[in-house]
């Protein structure tokens, strides 16, 4: 929904007021992703809307607050309180805030979806995931349109989850994910096996991580704006 800017804040489109825990008030910059107002206006006409971030209370509720004044758009707020926090094995610099749809106890998992530009947040349940790109300033961003349409394109149907398994298909990603990476880990094995080094390890690649979850935002990008 918007991007949060913590320098060169004077080139923001807006400029807010958060205080951290422990901490002085501080300014950051907040740019707003575009379309945002129209897309929720056509989201809330057949969905219920909550704010699940994995940011923590003290930043997320100024951030929502000039976003939703007046509690127009969201029902519920859920912070980083409410995640599962998880870390990367072999990697304790990278965290993991996993966001739990068991939670809601008087909501069925086949009515809820979850839209995160990290697929990694909704592990525990995948088919009602939908992925987005991630925003960070500029007028030319289409993407809550695309979502609010795909949304409605689905509101229908009986399990959102088998919708997401049609059209974003995130399940056959990931299969197609992990049978590269074992073809990749067979490679390197048979290279270490001949004393040859693997061409890949020489190469300044993004992480597994990072390039999974851009090649699974561009799926759904392309799945959504052919609807």
């Amino acid at each position: 929904m918007a991007h949060s800017e913590f320098k060169n804040i004077d080139k923001a489109q807006n400029i807010i007021t958060v205080k951290p825990p422990s901490k002085k008030e501080v300014k950051i910059g907040l740019n707003i992703r575009p379309h945002l107002k129209e897309a929720l206006d056509l989201i809330k006409k057949h969905y219920f809307i909550i704010v699940y971030t994995a940011s923590d209370r003290s930043y997320a509720d100024p951030v929502l607050n000039f976003i939703d004044p007046n509690n127009d758009y969201f029902q519920y707020r859920l912070y980083r309180s409410h995640c599962i926090y998880s870390k990367v094995k072999d990697d304790d610099k990278i965290k993991l805030y996993i966001k739990d749809l068991s939670i809601f106890k008087n909501i069925d998992l086949k009515d809820m979806v979850i839209i995160d530009n990290s697929i990694l947040s909704y592990a525990y349940h995948l088919n009602n995931g939908i992925p987005i790109v991630p925003y960070y300033k500029g007028e030319k961003d289409y993407e809550l349109m695309f979502l609010a349409g795909y949304l409605s394109s689905i509101r229908k149907w009986k399990d959102l989850r088998e919708a997401n398994k049609k059209y974003i298909k995130l399940e056959h990603l990931i299969k197609q994910y992990k049978r590269k990476e074992k073809e990749n880990k067979d490679n390197d094995d048979e290279d270490s096996s001949s004393g040859e080094e693997s061409p890949m390890k020489n190469k300044n690649c993004e992480s597994v991580i990072s390039g999974f979850l851009d090649a699974a935002n561009k799926v759904n990008h392309n799945n959504i704006s052919n609807n």
